[in-house]
Parts: C-alpha cells; structure tokens; sequence
C-alpha cells in the first residue's frame, strides 16, 4: 500500500493496518516509489512510526536512474531464496551504483530538509 499521496493518513490510520496485519500473519509492503526519500532518508513511513515488513522505493534512490529497491526484514526477504526472481535489469549496473552514490550525498546533504524545509530530525536505521 502507499503510505501517502496527496494527503497524510489520519487517525493512526497506518497503525491499526499495522497491527491488522501482525493479527493475521499478512506481510505489510509500504510503496514508497513516489514518496520515499523526499521527507526523510529512507522512507516516509517513518514519518509515522509504523515499520513495514518490506519496502519499494523508486528510482528517487538512484537520483533518477531506473531502479526499483526492495527492502525488507530478513525473515520475510529470506523466502526469496527457495522461489526464482526475474528481471529486466538483472545484470544493469549503473542504477545500483547510482543509489549508492546518491544515498551518500542524499545523507550528506540531508535533502529531504532542502527539498521540503521541515528540518525535521526522523528515525535513522532502516538504511543504516
């Protein structure tokens, strides 16, 4: 699910899906293609305190280069391992390397303060 749009969830609306899905044993995947790393370094949902099982963020982590990342808890990430993963990029290199260098300045630099002027301090550790 998108963790925001065009408006914030209210209520602690993120929350109870977050305990909905620890209730039922369902793997709660944040997509953060369009929203992470503009607020905070990583993602938005940290915003919210609410931790996914797994994450997508966009080609925003590679400074535009097409790039999909899939991160998540090393329970859930390890069922990858017994099961086959294609991809259209599978041995593109030039995106991976892109994020790396972009996370460094993008840490440096602190974007998300300079791109939305909230110089709000969020978690650090989901990347980290």
């Amino acid at each position: 699910m998108e963790v925001i749009r065009n408006f914030e969830p209210k209520d602690g609306f993120l929350k109870r899906v977050r305990d909905l899905a620890t209730k039922k044993n369902i793997v709660l995947i944040f997509d953060e293609c369009s929203s992470g790393f503009r607020e905070t370094f990583g993602g938005i949902f940290q915003k919210y305190n609410v931790e996914p099982d797994m994450v997508m963020f966009g080609k925003t982590i590679g400074n535009g280069y097409a790039l999909t990342a899939v991160v998540g808890r090393k329970s859930v990430m390890e069922a990858a391992q017994s099961t086959f993963i294609s991809s259209t990029f599978w041995t593109e290199r030039i995106g991976p390397t892109a994020a790396l260098a972009t996370l460094k300045v993008m840490e440096r630099e602190k974007s998300w303060n300079k791109i939305t002027h909230t110089g709000k301090k969020m978690q650090k550790g989901w990347l980290t």
